[in-house]
This record gives structure tokens, C-alpha cells and sequence, in this order.
């Protein structure tokens, strides 16, 4: 599970030409206009009925990680391109050197003693 905003969540969408992303569910009446800011005032928070709703799967729904104080309870990183253990390793090295709080999973664990980094907590 993952922890993020409460005022505010998104809804993954597909277009029938096969394009998707997820978009801020915004309250009845919001037209989103593209391109403009949507203020945190314009969206529905993330209520139990939604979660419930995604859970039973009526939809997908996404989180906003960044916190308005601009933290975050997580931060997830995909690394499936060709140079993925350089890019990890260097996160490694960044997170460290910046004494950046981390737990890591035990994929990331695995992927630590491959490039080296094998001493992550």
C-alpha cells in the first residue's frame, strides 16, 4: 500500500486510440482545460468509497506522493532501460551522500550486491 495525498487522487484513463495515463478526479461540474494548473480545491479527496471501488475493481486509481509540504512517504524509481544498474547504483550513492532516509525492498537488496552496493540498509 502506498501513502500520499488526501485531497486529491487520479484515475487511470485509456483512449480509444490505445493511449493512458491517469488524470486528478475533479469535483462535479470542473472541466479540466489543458495545459492549466488544477488546484488542489478543483479535485474530490481520496475517500474509503473510492478505495473500496479500486480495491473491487470498478477502476485503477493513483496516488500524489508529493505531500504539499513537499515530502514524501515513498519514492519509486523504474529502471528497465539498458543502463538500469548504473542508474541504480547512482541512486544508491545519492541517497547515501544526501543522508536521505531509505528502506529498500528486497529487489533493490538484490540489485545492491549485483553492482556492488551490497551494504544499503
Amino acid at each position: 500500500m502506498f501513502r500520499g495525498r488526501d485531497d486529491v487522487y487520479a484515475r487511470r484513463w485509456e483512449a480509444p486510440d490505445g493511449r493512458h495515463g491517469y488524470s486528478p478526479v475533479l469535483r462535479a461540474g470542473i472541466r479540466r482545460v489543458r495545459r492549466q494548473p488544477i488546484e488542489p480545491a478543483q479535485c474530490l479527496p481520496l475517500t474509503d468509497e473510492a478505495i473500496r471501488g479500486h480495491l473491487e475493481g470498478a477502476g485503477v486509481l493513483g496516488v500524489y506522493p508529493l505531500q504539499l509540504d513537499e515530502t514524501t512517504a515513498f519514492l519509486a524509481i523504474d529502471l528497465d532501460k539498458a543502463a538500469w544498474l548504473t542508474t541504480f547504483a547512482l541512486s544508491v550513492r545519492h541517497a547515501r551522500s544526501s543522508e536521505f532516509p531509505t528502506r529498500w525492498s528486497a529487489h533493490a537488496q538484490g540489485a545492491a550486491r549485483t553492482c556492488g552496493c551490497s551494504s544499503i540498509a
